[in-house]
């Protein structure tokens, strides 16, 4: 049975951060320091924007405005000092197409959602929020009304949870789920075409992987096992194709093969892709041109993958990130 919780979220201000305009910044070499990407569409336009993350004192970016050019892909940078250790969790938990950042901090650290508004990065409101414990955590609509919900994972016997949220606001409703066994790596996206995103657990590997196919309007879901993918990788969402159903790109450090496993109404299509390095992956649709994109962070260079499909097919530019 789901437990009710409709909170009433202080607004606090958002004390100790500073952000500003820059006349130029370039992402930071990944062999410094622990860095993390995300993205979001905190802008609620067309395109959507890339968020730098280094927890602790490190230097924090948010690139907007990508634009394609001969050969690179030009952006709009921000400076944000947080000063904060956190997991990020972006998504439009309210339904007002203005993704969110919800920072959660393990353990008994505060937590709290950065609620964009305007259309401009630098104007957010900082609620506060109260999620204890350790988790894995991925955001997704799985109820398919239009507010993201988030899945809480504790890997091993500890329990599980997903955070409904409703549009219109930042109440939520939980519900107790539970995925024993395993370190799972989880993944939201609309695998079925639904409306409905769905979860899948990709276990390192020879561990099992699943998938929750939710039921559109509700929080019920059943659970299948996935076509075995196995090795270590590092795979991540992306819908290449442009048609609304959620691709997989497994992503493996290294030299090795990365398919794409292109959904569609008969199931998938595999597509062969091999990028070759370590790179933090981050995807989302950065041109407005409702395909998929990819940006490869590496330590020294950053790329960006921009997919069109064509009437020959999927097809692929690569692009350097800020300059020719």
């Amino acid at each position: 049975m789901s437990t009710r919780r409709t909170r009433l979220l202080a607004c606090a201000a958002a004390a100790g951060l500073v952000v500003t305009y820059l006349v130029a910044a370039a992402p930071q070499s990944l062999a410094a320091t622990t860095v993390r990407h995300f993205s979001g569409n905190f802008i609620g336009d067309a395109r959507d924007e890339i968020f730098e993350y280094r927890a602790g004192t490190g230097a924090d970016y948010m690139f907007t405005d990508f634009s394609k050019e001969a050969g690179f892909v030009s952006y709009r940078p921000l400076s944000f000092t947080l000063n904060l250790t956190y997991a990020p969790i972006p998504g439009d938990f309210d339904g007002d197409g203005y993704d969110e950042i919800f920072w959660f901090g393990a353990g008994t650290a505060p937590d709290y959602l950065w609620d964009f508004v305007d259309g401009d990065p630098t104007r957010f409101t900082q609620l506060q929020l109260s999620q204890g414990g350790l988790y894995l955590t991925v955001a997704g609509d799985f109820t398919g009304d239009g507010a993201d919900d988030i899945l809480w994972y504790a890997p091993g016997t500890q329990h599980d949870e997903i955070w409904e949220f409703n549009p219109g606001g930042f109440t939520y409703t939980v519900h107790p789920k539970v995925l024993s066994g395993d370190y799972y790596t989880p993944m939201a996206g609309n695998f079925n075409g639904d409306g409905a995103e769905d979860l899948v657990f990709y276990g390192v590997g020879d561990r099992p992987d699943y998938i929750w196919d939710f039921e559109p309007g509700s929080i019920n879901h059943t659970s299948n096992p996935l076509w075995p993918v196995g090795a270590n990788r590092k795979p991540f969402t992306i819908d290449v194709a442009g048609d609304g159903w959620t691709d997989i790109f497994w992503y493996t450090p290294g030299s090795t093969t990365d398919p794409i496993w292109n959904y569609h109404a008969y199931g998938f299509t595999e597509i062969p892709q091999t990028v070759g390095g370590t790179y933090d992956a981050v995807s989302g649709d950065f041109f407005g041109d409702g395909h998929g994109d990819a940006f490869w962070f590496g330590t020294s260079s950053t790329s960006v993958w921009d997919w069109e499909m064509t009437a020959s097919g999927l097809t692929r530019t690569i692009r350097n990130f800020g300059s020719s």
